[in-house]
């Protein structure tokens, strides 16, 4: 009996383990994930008076479709 519940509670260890590791790894894709997400939107966006033209002529092109 003793020998059952032993392998009862080394089994739940190892399945506690597996999904720490699961967690960190899905920590660090969304890490990674939201690095080149914060990336490329700083990229993406113009500075000062060119932003003010680009969304001027933006907006034009809405206006004509």
């Amino acid at each position: 009996m003793h020998n059952i519940n032993e392998d009862i509670v080394k089994q739940h260890l190892n399945e506690i383990h597996q999904e720490m590791e699961r967690y960190i790894l899905l920590q660090q894709a969304r890490n990674s994930r939201n690095q080149l997400t914060a990336l490329s939107v700083s990229d993406t966006k113009p500075a000062g008076k060119w932003r003010s033209l680009l969304e001027s002529i933006m907006m034009m092109g809405r206006r004509m479709f």
